[in-house]
């Protein structure tokens, strides 16, 4: 256990020293982060106006997740084609910034929109494919019983699995959302990888440093003041966004720098091949050829 916080803590570590040599990208995640808020605000009110028209808030009503109208699910489905959108432009330039980054060669947020905006169309292919995918396991979910919702669970991790490196491979790539999404699976099959743990190991650094805020806000409850209390918890607030920034940068470069490792074998400057090796959980020795296998 303590072998794996100390190989969680240098992957944390060693993304860091490649956002600290260019600290703006961090501006990725949080236009990501106000553009998708502002997305969901947006939202609100067609969702209100979608279940209304179904008579869901008439009195005596009875609306359950088995009879939510077609419109609602139109809704819905827009909400979440807007929201991917969003998410992965922003990735999609975060991602070209870092594999610059990563490779000491000079780069800026505007050259990482402008690639995003010149993969417009891969990027709204893909939150298509995620948005439909996205919608029909939320509607499953919603309508089957407990072993059901476990299934679609399931289902939902392997997709994720299965679509990885789908952002790397349009940001990189420049390939469409079929094509992404064998080349993510190539990629893990490349690597024998059947579930990818690296990122894992940096959200596990994140979390324990979540709990630095909690001693203060302790403290400053026992003193009974209003405002120290109000600074303690504003104060942690601040310092859980700013993590939260901190967190999808690092997994987001990490991410990068295994996916340029599986597809060419370099190893970037400020990792160690074992740290790269680690992001995926390792299957037996196959005797099926013609793949390559990082570090051989």
């Amino acid at each position: 256990m303590f072998d794996r916080f100390n190989r969680s803590w240098a992957l944390a570590k060693q993304s860091w020293q490649v956002m600290r040599s260019q600290p703006s990208l961090a501006i990725f995640p949080v236009i990501s982060g106000i553009a998708t808020l502002l997305v969901t605000v947006s939202f609100i009110l067609p969702i209100f106006f979608s279940l209304q028209a179904s008579g869901a808030f008439e009195s005596g009503s009875k609306l359950n997740s088995h009879n939510f109208p077609m419109l609602y699910y139109v809704v819905m489905f827009c909400y979440y084609l807007v929201s991917y959108f969003v998410v992965v432009f922003f990735n999609v330039g975060f991602i070209h910034c870092a594999s610059k980054v990563l490779n000491n060669e000079p780069t800026s947020v505007s050259e990482g929109i402008s690639v995003a905006l010149k993969r417009f169309g891969p990027i709204l292919g893909w939150s298509l494919v995620a948005a439909t995918v996205g919608l029909i396991l939320r509607a499953i979910s919603e309508r089957v019983e407990i072993v059901g919702k476990i299934i679609v669970a399931i289902v939902g991790a392997g997709w994720n699995v299965v679509t990885y490196f789908v952002v790397p491979a349009v940001a990189l790539e420049g390939l469409g959302p079929i094509a992404a999404i064998k080349e993510s699976f190539g990629t893990i099959k490349k690597t024998w990888g059947e579930t990818v743990i690296g990122n894992v190991g940096i959200s596990l650094a994140m979390g324990l440093l979540t709990l630095v805020p909690i001693p203060m806000i302790i403290v400053a409850a026992f003193t009974q003041s209003v405002w120290v209390i109000v600074g303690a918890v504003g104060f942690a607030i601040l310092f859980w966004l700013g993590l939260a920034i901190i967190g999808s940068c690092l997994s987001s470069i990490y991410t990068t720098a295994v996916f340029q490792y599986a597809r060419t074998g370099q190893i970037p400057n400020v990792y160690t091949q074992d740290q790269l090796q680690m992001a995926f959980m390792q299957k037996p020795p196959s005797k099926v050829s013609g793949y390559f296998r990082p570090g051989r």
